[in-house]
């Protein structure tokens, strides 16, 4: 009987052990489902040739700003609970500058999935991404982000391909986008292709994990992109894109006319670009042609002058008798 009642008790001890399994950034997911979710779905980053900032960076653990220690290549993740028993996973790969037009120190770009399961405890390996998302300029009139079905872009059971531009960073789900960034993103092919086998989890805003306690740093936006990117709304687009891959506006048509107007400064602004290089050009020949004309008609003054010159010399020397005068008109010789 006490053999049997030890039993039952180690047997209750260890479900209860297993129940509380360590939820330290207390988002209401098991550490370890959230580690393992993160390192099954990382995306492959396909950096383009010629990145000016090498690779995206490790951060130094513990201090209240972001310091770049190490530009190896280092993923960092967040994984949180979505409506319908659904998980977010994203995907920030953190750079210590843009490079870009109008470029700054730091630079926090992400990637981000949504994974389901039969049950909300299913373990690891029973989930499957149903969404991806990836964010290119986003929250600005350049928006490029782009969403598409898992099945669509065949990453359901791992990670998707992700085509990252040079300098900016945006993220695009198919490297044909990647020119679309108000015209100044670029994919340039053979660049390096970063798998990680491990990601680093964040944890949440008000609870880091594994020391970024640099999040909501003001010196940069990471804390700000750490929210949904499956609102309703865009969820409801998904929904009915029936496995396509959507390309801003159709998943965020609200920003519409702002994106027309970005498009038309773009346009209006390469355009006035090629009439200031054509107005520097006719300038140049302008000056070429006013500069050869006024040499010529130097020229053509000095020709005048010197005939000038002949001719009052001529005159000054029929004054003085070395030249024979004209003879005397009819009137003269009849007087």
């Amino acid at each position: 009987m006490m053999r049997s009642r030890l039993g039952l008790a180690l047997i209750v001890a260890a479900r209860l052990a297993a129940g509380a399994a360590p939820d330290h950034d207390r988002d209401g997911l098991p550490d370890s489902l959230e580690q393992h979710l993160l390192d099954r779905f990382a995306p492959e980053l396909i950096l383009s040739a010629g990145e000016c900032d090498d690779a995206p960076a490790e951060m130094a653990p513990g201090t209240d700003h972001p310091v770049v220690r190490f530009r190896n290549g280092t993923v960092y993740g967040q994984a949180f609970r979505q409506s319908g028993g659904r998980i977010e996973l994203h995907y920030f790969h953190l750079w210590g500058r843009d490079c870009g037009r109008a470029g700054h120190l730091l630079d926090a770009e992400h990637v981000s999935v949504l994974v389901e399961a039969a049950r909300p405890d299913a373990p690891a390996r029973n989930w499957r991404a149903r969404y991806w998302y990836a964010a290119g300029h986003e929250g600005t009139i350049c928006d490029r982000s782009t969403g598409a079905a898992a099945a669509a872009i065949a990453a359901t059971e791992h990670g998707a391909s992700v085509w990252v531009s040079s300098g900016k960073h945006a993220s695009y789900l198919d490297s044909g986008y990647c020119s679309w960034g108000c015209g100044a993103d670029r994919c340039a092919p053979g660049g390096r292709r970063l798998r990680p086998r491990h990601v680093v989890n964040l944890g949440e805003r008000r609870a880091p994990l594994n020391g970024a306690t640099w999040i909501e740093s003001a010196r940069w936006n990471l804390g700000l992109k750490m929210g949904s990117d499956f609102s309703p709304a865009v969820l409801a687009v998904l929904d009915r894109s029936a496995g396509v891959k959507l390309l801003w506006p159709e998943l965020r048509p609200a920003q519409s006319i702002l994106m027309a107007g970005s498009e038309v400064g773009a346009a209006l602004a390469e355009s006035g670009r090629r009439t200031g290089e054509s107005l520097r050009l006719t300038d140049a020949e302008t000056s070429q042609s006013l500069a050869l004309t006024v040499e010529k008609t130097g020229r053509a003054l000095r020709r005048s002058a010197e005939g000038v010159r002949r001719f009052l010399g001529y005159g000054e020397r029929a004054n003085t008798g070395s030249v024979a005068r004209p003879p005397a008109t009819g009137t003269a010789r009849k007087q």
